[in-house]
């Protein structure tokens, strides 16, 4: 298998994706040995410093979609897991809830780190890290029984390609909304840094919601005179 990852131009996609991640401390140092990546370890870095400077991740390159980034991640998690488990105990087939979850807060969590650095520098918020090791917004709600995801919403930074994606997902999911009734979606799970400048910037570069909005063209009556002369 490591041979055609090799030919397929994977073992570099891997090799980046976890020496990013040991970089941003969200994943446990791999021990690997062998003697690929020992000898790719200088390109490895080169890819590391393009990625520092450009501010776009890895996984955002090649998709442009939400739902397709999420479930790269989670093939690249599956990855890892079964590099670290014996082989009887290695997951094959489709890609379960579970994967798709984690996945979901192992990109969170590369979004948090990129975006905010210092949790401390984060301004005019309440913020705390829950037990996931994700960072959410206290809110005033506090009396409120409702669920943890709206009482505390995760934070994630404006200026993010994957908040732009996860955005543009929910405003097609929810039949291309209006930006107030989007935004009040939109912080029942998630509180986009910014967010009252950032939805309305998605929601005008969307050609359907434009089209929503546009007026169709009316021409004025004939006046009453025009009438009785003929």
């Amino acid at each position: 298998m490591c041979e055609r990852a090799q030919r397929n131009g994977l073992l570099d996609n891997y090799k980046a994706v976890f020496k990013e991640w040991e970089e941003l401390k969200i994943i446990e140092n791999i021990d690997c040995k062998t003697t690929e990546i020992s000898s790719e370890r200088k390109k490895v870095r080169l890819c590391n410093l393009n990625l520092s400077e450009e501010k776009v991740p890895w996984y955002a390159r090649k998709f442009s979609e939400f739902h397709s980034i999420l479930r790269l991640v989670a093939w690249v998690l599956r990855f890892i897991n079964n590099v670290k488990s014996r082989i009887n105990e290695r997951k094959r087939g489709q890609l379960t809830v579970e994967e798709i979850q984690g996945a979901e807060i192992q990109l969170i969590r590369s979004i948090q780190a990129l975006g905010f650095p210092e949790e401390k520098l984060i301004p005019n918020l309440c913020v705390f890290k829950d037990e996931k090791n994700i960072i959410r917004v206290k809110t005033r709600i506090t009396e409120r029984i409702d669920t943890p995801n709206f009482l505390s919403p995760i934070l994630l930074p404006n200026n993010c390609i994957v908040t732009q994606r996860l955005v543009e997902h929910i405003h097609i999911e929810n039949y291309h909304a209006g930006t107030q009734l989007f935004l009040s979606m939109l912080r029942e799970k998630y509180w986009i840094f910014g967010g009252k400048r950032t939805v309305p910037k998605i929601w005008n570069a969307c050609v359907m919601s434009r089209r929503f909005k546009s007026k169709s063209p009316t021409a004025d009556p004939p006046s009453g005179a025009h009438l009785l002369q003929v």
